[in-house]
């Protein structure tokens, strides 16, 4: 993935972020952290 795609993937998890509820938040960060799990897995090849 190249850094403009991360950049765009997460400017999107940002604005939902803003706009977001205190528990949908942490919907987001959760997703979020899973997705940066995902990419790094990818990246790594495992």
């Amino acid at each position: 993935m190249s850094p403009q795609s991360k950049e765009e993937y997460f400017e999107v998890f940002y604005k939902r972020y803003k706009e977001a509820t205190r528990k949908e938040k942490t919907v987001i960060i959760t997703e979020c952290a899973l997705s940066v799990v995902i990419i790094g897995n990818m990246r790594s090849g495992g």
